[in-house]
């Protein structure tokens, strides 16, 4: 039975070595509630599956585009957390970059290959809560992959 793919980019995620080894990663959910974990959301986002078939339509080139949100503590004061926080985008930025290069991609489902993951944009404040002592940051990101498909010729 196949998975989904962002089930499929969790798991890969999870090996992230900058992420704590207590981070609670979701699917659509950023908890914002207590401090015992650090909270992160895989949040797919409206975008063309398919972009690419070749001509027998035995293969596509598909990609999914998603963000990763994380919930962190926030200082309008002083800046040295807030830094931290964005710092942390940055190295998971590089992280996909480097894994890429090396052909560490996420492992996926039979007929499926990933060609690469990459963040698509920095990581950036995205809001905080009221009393500006938690905040949002998140990043987009993309997985291309392969996928062998039927042929249209059976």
């Amino acid at each position: 039975m196949s998975k989904p793919i962002i089930e499929c980019i969790k798991e890969y995620i999870k090996d992230c070595p900058y992420l704590n080894e207590l981070s609670k990663i979701n699917v659509d959910y950023l908890n914002m509630g207590d401090n015992d974990f650090e909270y992160w959301s895989l949040e797919k986002v409206e975008a063309p599956t398919i972009l690419k078939k070749n001509v027998l339509g035995t293969k596509t080139e598909r990609q999914c585009q998603f963000i990763i949100a994380s919930r962190s503590f926030f200082n309008p004061l002083i800046d040295t957390q807030n830094i931290e926080n964005l710092d942390l985008f940055e190295k998971i930025e590089e992280w996909f970059r480097q894994n890429t290069k090396k052909k560490i991609l996420p492992t996926l489902n039979e007929g499926e290959t990933a060609t690469s993951i990459e963040a698509t944009t920095p990581g950036y404040l995205y809001g905080t809560n009221k009393e500006n002592t938690i905040a949002r940051y998140q990043m987009s990101c993309k997985l291309l992959y392969e996928k062998e498909e039927d042929s249209i010729w059976h």
